[in-house]
């Protein structure tokens, strides 16, 4: 994959979450892609923005409960 020798997303990368993102009930994906930004609940299975960015990094989300 390009993306990862340049570390950054080309062209026609996507954004794909397969079947396994129910696992990630707790979990968000985080984009920062300057000038776009994007942080994503995986259960809402986002398939692609503007087909050139894909998954950056995929970390646990901070809720609190009172």
């Amino acid at each position: 994959m390009r993306s990862q020798q340049t570390g950054w997303p080309q062209a026609g990368d996507g954004l794909r979450l397969d079947s396994r993102a129910d696992q990630f009930e707790q979990t968000a994906v985080s984009i920062d892609l300057p000038p776009i930004r994007a942080v994503v609940n995986a259960n809402s299975r986002l398939v692609s923005i503007g087909n050139s960015i894909r998954v950056l990094s995929i970390e646990p989300c901070r809720t609190s409960t009172d």
